[in-house]
């Protein structure tokens, strides 16, 4: 999720002409699933909510901006490609006030005081936005529920981001391990919840997944 809302509801989407989803790789995906699962259960949860309980979080909401800001390149690429000017133009502005005025990102000045709402936008969506299917259902390591066009997006993502294009090595792989603790550590309680009341743990990720995911090609 990119913004602070998705975060809070990570699995909100739009079920309108929600097209099935193809899982033909489910024996493998099931067992990934459980691989990824236990890494999470010992490693990212034990961490995140020590994180969460040390970190004020009023500053993990300022990381969040900070990551959110500096996907400012996908975002308006992706509009771009998608002729949504209106939301290319957000991004700029955003861009602008939030790295002048919000001290690098860290304060959401052009949401809280202009009212420029944030632009979730991927080049996933865009595919998804021309007709292109998702593809099938695969589970990748450690990153989770994806699809084969959703691969595609992540891999053009990268390209794009600040940390492929000016922080190579580790210093990119230390970036990426402080977002993503950062972002589980507004959303271990619903992974909890999700847990305990889940039938089938599996399904529902999946599920909610595709929801989530077709949900923002809607808009």
């Amino acid at each position: 999720p990119q913004t602070y809302e998705d975060l809070e509801d990570p699995f909100a989407g739009d079920s309108e002409d929600l097209p099935i989803m193809s899982d033909p790789f489910e024996g493998y995906n099931r067992w990934m699933f459980g691989v990824n699962e236990t890494i999470y259960d010992n490693v990212l949860e034990p961490v995140a909510r020590g994180y969460r309980n040390t970190i004020h979080e009023n500053l993990r909401v300022g990381i969040k901006n900070v990551f959110s800001n500096a996907l400012a390149p996908v975002k308006f690429v992706s509009s771009l490609i998608q002729l949504d000017f209106e939301k290319s133009g957000r991004v700029l502005a955003r861009t602008l006030i939030n790295t002048t005025f919000g001290i690098g990102g860290l304060a959401d000045v052009a949401g809280e005081e202009y009212h420029i709402q944030d632009v979730n936008e991927d080049f996933d969506q865009a595919m998804g936005a021309y007709g292109v299917p998702t593809g099938p259902y695969v589970v990748l390591p450690i990153f989770g529920p994806s699809t084969a066009r959703n691969i595609i997006g992540r891999a053009a993502d990268s390209l794009m981001s600040p940390s492929f294009l000016f922080a190579p090595g580790g210093i990119s792989v230390g970036l990426s391990v402080e977002e993503n603790i950062n972002s589980a550590s507004f959303i271990v309680d619903d992974k909890k919840q999700l847990e305990e009341s889940a039938l089938d743990e599996y399904e529902s990720v999946r599920d909610f997944f595709h929801q989530y995911r077709h949900g923002l090609v809607k808009k």
